[in-house]
């Protein structure tokens, strides 16, 4: 009876958890009230981490819950100021990587919250930057939908949107190379700042290559120095061999 149980009644709790549902992790952890019966025996240590473990996790994944719906119900009537948004954008961040730290699956919460958190960082970077542009918000999606963020914070975004801030008319070449770093799948937020830092700088290059000026294209990268993206440098040492 003790084996059945141990098989039995643990793993639906850790199924709960592994798929991030409020809900269904709620309702599991009514059925660990109090401490872990003594019929468990050996395991029953083991068994009482894993409870413990689901309620702290049921109250971040509250705590994420109260965070977004509080952020989104005051998009409904935006701040006046972009720092008052901006605030809020900062919050709204921390709760997404909460969620993906924690394993909070917010799509099994609120089916639109991908949307409504993009369209908020959208309302904030339409007002915050000085030249809104299509690229700018194709980062903000990339962003949002990206499952694992690593160190990638609310001020990196911020200095990705400012590096493509530009009018779109007149700046067609930049904004397009931009947008094909945004959108290649390969390419994850972490790395969108070093590639797009280096935009103006590639196309320098290739300007030189079509002139069949190497040299001087070489030498304009050479000028970056340390500042120069790791991968970047790779690629011009094989070409000068």
């Amino acid at each position: 009876d003790q084996a059945r149980a141990v098989r039995g009644e643990p793993p639906p709790l850790q199924a709960a958890m592994e798929l991030g549902d409020v809900g269904h992790l709620e309702a599991e952890l009514r059925k660990w009230k109090g401490d872990v019966p003594e019929r468990f025996g050996e395991s029953r240590a083991a068994i009482q981490s894993v409870v413990k473990l689901a309620r702290e996790r049921l109250l971040s994944w509250r705590g994420v819950e109260h965070i977004l719906k509080d952020v989104l119900k005051q998009a409904e009537r935006l701040p006046g100021t972009t720092a008052a948004m901006m605030e809020q954008c900062q919050r709204l961040f921390r709760a997404l990587k909460e969620a993906q730290l924690t394993k909070m699956d917010l799509g099994r919460s609120d089916p639109r919250a991908a949307e409504r958190i993009i369209d908020f960082l959208c309302a904030w970077q339409e007002r915050a930057m000085v030249h809104s542009n299509s690229v700018q918000k194709l980062i903000v999606r990339k962003v949002v939908s990206w499952p694992h963020l690593g160190h990638f914070d609310f001020a990196d975004l911020d200095i990705c949107l400012r590096l493509v801030d530009r009018q779109e008319a007149g700046n067609q070449v930049f904004l397009t190379r931009a947008r094909a770093i945004v959108e290649d799948d390969a390419v994850a937020p972490k790395d969108l700042r070093g590639l797009l830092s280096h935009v103006e700088t590639m196309l320098f290059f290739l300007k030189y290559t079509k002139a069949e000026d190497l040299r001087l294209a070489h030498a304009e990268f050479r000028k970056q120095g340390p500042r120069l993206d790791r991968a970047v440098a790779g690629d011009l040492a094989r070409a000068e061999l």
